[in-house]
């Protein structure tokens, strides 16, 4: 009657009910898309979008007829007031049969710009999804759907379609049973078998039904999406309907509703959290690193999703559209970028880790909220749990919410110790507080804004920091303030608790020397930590260096010495030292920081670490190792103990290739290696071989600058005689190891290599191919190799595969 046909958009802005199908079924039948609003937003919203999505036509009810058609000037058709079966018209034709391509519906979200976007999918997208999961999970003419979520929420999108293609029964609840607690007699009474929702309105329903005492015997199928799933809901779940399967889906309403699916068939204590899955038929996804390359196993990147389910685009916004749907930067498909955060597991599933733009800098380091979370969540007390970043007088810092496991009360010094013990400082949160209840938006998702602004009576006061004494400790205050973007700090706290680094340390350095003349050796700050320790060390001592740290002194069995990396620093083995069951000792390179110039042999480096090393343990047996070009040096430090008539029981390699032939290498090469070294996610590809003999040819000053400047973005904070005193000791470390001709020990060695990314140093090594890159050649003991996920700078930084190397060192 309306005239609305192909190509038209109709409103459809209903209450909660079965007026609602109908009148998405009737615009469709006429060829036209539907635009879901909800009738309870502003007036100004539903004007803007009726104008902004083009309506041509508004299916309401009789309530909101006249309100809706004076507003906005559009016919108004009230779904309520049409006869149950009225007879067709003399003139009118067969339904419309749209072609696959066609738009379906557009919902609108919320946009970063304030204004909401309207997402356009076609009906080959959802098609492809619900008969996916119909197939998936045997969803039939037998079932009973019970559809609970927004006509203006994807997830009604499986309610009505995925429930009608299957020929199952739609049961939704009305405005007279708006909430959880009146929906069990519902549930139980009509036998539903399918539940779809978000997890926190599963939540709500399964705590009232375990008040009522009330169970859902026919309940097999519950479908959770569009946020967490806290760890102890699915076993909440079974617990009030027993045969329940639960399953996680993920995705976005930009690729059809769900795109990736895992069932939970069991809590796996090995993971805080509930995998995201593997992609649905037809639909690919893929984790992105920063320079649009898939990421590794265990690193964190960006979530995209291709295949059949990709939305048209954003109504009437070329620009948005072109920037959130992009072609694969490999193999030029056309993907969507979710702006989620995630990682693949070892077994290929996708763990998701939370939004992109949740993501926060606390101390100059990128945080993922996300991880705190999960850390959370493995305390046997905590429920659920959220961390936001809120604003404070010396910048971000980050927050905890949590609510309590049943039967639980949670401590929050308790909770402080156990993220203490699993993160670095910067990433412990310096508010804690306990809720009875995490807030929810209108669609049942986590509300973080409400979080940021929220303030609790039982909330932690901040951290008291205590404050220093004398000018020295002053100084090192406001040193350690400037370097680690923090304050305040107490004389007790620990430098890389408090988020520091080998950047962050070599700054240090060079400041204290600036302003108490005095150049502290990087492994004094391994040692002395806290600026009373600091300070105790300046009136201890004079200048005197030593290339031996000692990293952990509370073991026990035979210590462990490990030789630095190709950089010279032994900051690298803190959290591997932290983690081991023995004494842990590291040897730093001699370098310019130290007044020293590096040997040019690999021999030289490694009878000086034997000379320290025998002073702490004159016999063996004895542990060697080291990380990358480390180990090369670790292999002649064994050999040279060997030559001494004593006994080397375990030389641990941690992804490097054995020696085999020496080779020269040119100063342009030095110069792209060592910026893939600093692990900042530097590309070498962008220092090509004209561009780096360019810069080989420059006096050291305007190198160090032209190296600075190809850094800029990528956080070290160095400065040129930072930059350069590195670049030093990475040099020199790195042509002895390539002129270096390794001869064989005895000693049994075990390798550890990365499975993802060699290094440009070690790429094209005649062993690539084999498992133990080559050691076997090198001893008459045994060798035995582990390929563990990750790159080249992730196994001693991710937490996965540092607990890993770990075991290596611990024997395991």
């Amino acid at each position: 009657a309306e005239g609305v046909g192909a190509g038209d958009k109709v409103a459809v802005i209903l209450p909660k009910g079965l007026d609602q199908p109908v009148a998405v079924l009737g615009a469709l039948t006429a060829g036209a898309a539907y635009v879901p609003m909800d009738p309870g937003w502003p007036e100004d919203r539903i004007r803007f979008l009726l104008g902004d999505a083009g309506i041509r036509a508004v299916l309401t009810s009789r309530d909101l007829r006249e309100r809706l058609s004076a507003a906005s000037g559009l016919p108004a058709v009230a779904v309520d007031a049409l006869p149950d079966a009225p007879a067709p018209a003399a003139d009118a034709g067969p339904a419309a049969v749209p072609d696959p391509g066609d738009l379906a519906y557009v919902i609108y979200t919320s946009g970063s710009t304030g204004a909401p976007k309207g997402v356009m999918l076609n009906h080959s997208g959802p098609l492809n999804t619900v008969t996916d999961i119909n197939e998936r999970f045997g969803i039939g003419p037998g079932d009973v759907v019970f559809g609970v979520s927004s006509l203006c929420f994807d997830l009604s999108v499986y309610d009505v379609f995925g429930t009608l293609a299957a020929g199952a029964t739609l049961l939704m609840p009305t405005a007279k049973e708006p909430d959880p607690a009146a929906w069990t007699e519902l549930v139980r009474s009509r036998g539903v078998t399918v539940w779809n929702s978000v997890p926190a309105i599963m939540q709500l329903f399964v705590e009232a039904a375990a008040a009522q005492g009330v169970t859902f015997p026919e309940l097999r199928t519950v479908l959770l999406s569009g946020d967490w799933i806290p760890v102890t809901l699915p076993d909440a779940i079974r617990a009030v309907a027993p045969g329940a399967r639960v399953v996680s889906l993920g995705g976005a309403t930009e690729a059809s509703i769900w795109s990736i699916c895992h069932p939970v068939d069991g809590p796996d204590p090995r993971i805080p959290s509930i995998p995201y899955g593997r992609p649905l038929s037809a639909q690919t996804w893929h984790v992105l690193d920063g320079t649009g390359r898939p990421a590794p196993t265990w690193v964190a990147g960006d979530l995209c999703i291709g295949g059949s389910g990709l939305a048209l685009g954003y109504l009437g916004d070329e620009q948005r559209t072109g920037a959130a749907f992009v072609p694969h930067p490999v193999t030029g498909e056309r993907i969507y970028r979710t702006g989620d955060r995630g990682r693949y597991l070892p077994d290929g599933t996708i763990e998701f880790l939370g939004r992109a733009d949740f993501q926060v800098k606390i101390q100059g380091f990128r945080v993922e909220p996300g991880e705190v979370e999960h850390v959370l969540l493995e305390h046997p007390d905590v429920a659920s749990a959220a961390v936001v970043a809120r604003a404070s007088g010396s910048g971000k810092q980050l927050a905890a919410f949590v609510t309590a496991a049943e039967g639980a009360a949670p401590d929050r010094a308790a909770l402080r110790d156990h993220l203490a013990g699993r993160l670095p400082g910067y990433l412990v949160p310096s508010h804690l507080t306990v809720l009875d209840k995490l807030p929810l938006t209108s669609n049942g998702k986590l509300d973080r804004r409400t979080l940021e602004n929220l303030r609790h009576d039982g909330e932690d006061a901040p951290r008291q920091a205590a404050p220093p004494e004398g000018e020295v400790q002053t100084a090192l205050v406001d040193i350690w303030q400037q370097v680690l973007g923090t304050a305040p700090v107490g004389v007790h706290d620990d430098f890389f608790d408090l988020g520091g680094q080998s950047f962050a340390a070599l700054r240090a350095i060079g400041m204290i020397a600036e302003r108490l003349g005095r150049r502290v050796p990087l492994g004094v700050l391994l040692e002395r930590r806290t600026i009373t320790g600091l300070e105790a060390w300046l009136h201890e001592t004079d200048d005197g260096w030593s290339p031996l740290v000692r990293l952990r002194d509370e073991g026990a069995g035979t210590p462990w010495f490990l030789v630095h990396p190709a950089g010279g620093n032994v900051v690298c083995y803190r959290d591997l030292a932290a983690a081991a069951e023995s004494d842990v000792f590291a040897f730093q390179a001699p370098g310019p920081a130290a007044g020293l110039q590096p040997p040019e042999k690999i021999q030289d480096l490694a009878n000086l670490y034997l000379r320290e090393l025998v002073q702490v343990q004159p016999h063996g047996p004895y542990h060697v190792g080291g990380w990358s070009s480390g180990a090369v040096i670790a292999a002649e430090l064994a050999r040279q103990l060997e030559d001494r008539g004593e006994r080397v029981a375990r030389l641990l390699v941690v992804d490097a290739p054995a020696p085999l032939a020496a080779r020269e290498v040119g100063e342009p090469q030095i110069l792209r290696w060592f910026l893939e070294d600093l692990g900042v996610g530097f590309d070498p590809a962008l220092l090509d071989g004209a561009r780096a003999a360019e810069l080989a040819a420059l006096p050291d000053d305007d190198r160090h600058q032209a190296l600075l400047d190809l850094l800029d973005g990528h956080g070290t904070g160095f400065g040129t005689r930072d930059l350069g005193d590195a670049l030093a000791v990475f040099r020199a470390v790195v042509r002895a190891c390539n002129l270096h001709q390794a001869a064989p020990v005895s000693a049994d060695i075990t390798v550890l290599r990365a499975a993802q990314a060699t290094v440009s140093e070690f790429a094209g090594h005649s062993a690539a191919g084999d498992a133990d890159w080559g050691w076997s050649a090198l001893t008459d003991g045994r060798t035995t190799a582990r390929t563990l996920p990750g790159t080249h700078h992730t196994l001693l930084s991710d937490r996965h595969t540092l607990l890993a190397v770990a075991d290596a060192l611990n024997g395991r």
